[in-house]
C-alpha cells in the first residue's frame, strides 16, 4: 500500500501541534478521522509512530519519520505554489545588464 502525502501531512501536524485534536483543529477535521490516517500511516510503514499511543511522545520511528515528512510536504507546498504562480504570470526571472556608471542612475528610475 502506498503511504499518501495526505497522511504525512496529518502526521506531521499531529508531531507539531503535540496532539490529535489541536491538529484535527488546524486542518479542519474531526480527532476520529486524524487518528484514523494515523492508525493506517503505522499499519502502512510497519512501525508506531508514537510510544503509548497517539497521545504518548514520538517513538524513534517518530521522530526520523516527522524529519522526513516535514521536508516532504513543505516541498509539495513550495512546488504547488511555485506552478500556482507560475500558471497566475505571479513570478519570473529578469535579468539586467547595465554600464556600472550609468546603473546608480538608470536602474531606480526603471525600477
Amino acid at each position: 500500500m502506498n503511504v499518501k502525502l495526505e497522511a504525512l501531512r496529518v502526521f506531521a501536524t499531529v508531531a507539531e501541534c503535540g496532539s490529535i485534536s489541536a491538529a484535527a483543529e488546524r486542518l479542519a477535521r474531526t480527532p476520529s478521522a486524524v487518528s484514523m490516517s494515523l492508525k493506517l500511516l503505522e499499519r502502512t510503514i510497519g512501525g508506531a509512530l508514537f510510544e503509548g499511543g497517539p497521545r504518548g511522545e514520538l517513538s524513534e520511528l517518530g521522530r526520523f519519520a516527522w524529519r522526513v515528512a516535514a521536508t516532504q510536504v513543505d516541498s509539495h507546498d513550495r512546488a504547488v505554489a511555485s506552478i500556482k504562480a507560475f500558471a497566475n504570470h505571479d513570478g519570473g526571472h529578469v535579468s539586467l545588464g547595465c554600464v556600472p556608471s550609468r546603473a546608480t542612475l538608470m536602474i531606480p528610475v526603471v525600477l
